[in-house]
């Protein structure tokens, strides 16, 4: 899935209980390519049969579950 990292840092805000703050600090100007790379993962799913099973959200969410947990 494509996302910014402006977009990823608002999504990864959403999941907190007091939804902190996100500011960017600087928005890519209208008009402008985005200076980023999407790594394709179609050869890993043709040649060794991988697929994504958890979505970016869903991730996210176990990201920061397993973080509590660590304390």
């Amino acid at each position: 899935e494509e996302v910014s990292i402006a977009e990823l840092a608002r999504r990864v805000s959403s999941h907190f209980e007091a939804g902190p703050e996100v500011k960017i600090a600087e928005e890519p100007r209208s008009g402008t390519k985005p200076a980023r790379y999407v790594p394709s993962i179609e050869r890993a799913k043709r040649e060794l049969g991988l697929r994504c099973r958890v979505d970016l959200d869903e991730s996210i969410r176990r990201t920061i579950s397993f973080y509590k947990k660590q304390g």
